[in-house]
């Protein structure tokens, strides 16, 4: 067990630091800079696309909401309705006659 121990603690003698290729360090050094990588050119979208897409995407959260509000309240109604018949109740709020 002692041997396992100190083979492994000693298992990193002798290991050198990694080192990255010049290329690396001569990329790092343009774009800090200012001198774009070649190869790797920033891309600017128009405004008029994003204000698109945000009109777009707008439009359709609103009709989600619309459609979906519609869906619910046609639910609720058609579920009092069935309850109203089920118990015999009327829309008077008159509870003895119901009785």
């Amino acid at each position: 067990m002692e041997k396992w121990i100190g083979a492994v603690m000693n298992s990193l003698e002798g290991m050198e630091r990694p080192d990255a290729p010049t290329s690396v360090y001569s990329k790092i050094e343009r774009q800090l800079n200012g001198n774009p990588v070649i190869g790797l050119t920033a891309r600017t979208v128009p405004i008029r696309t994003v204000s698109i897409a945000a009109v777009i995407v707008f439009l359709l959260i609103s009709l989600n909401v619309l459609l979906l509000s519609r869906q619910i309240q046609k639910l609720q109604h058609s579920d009092i309705e069935q309850l109203t018949s089920y118990y015999g109740l009327s829309n008077d709020n008159n509870i003895i006659d119901a009785l």
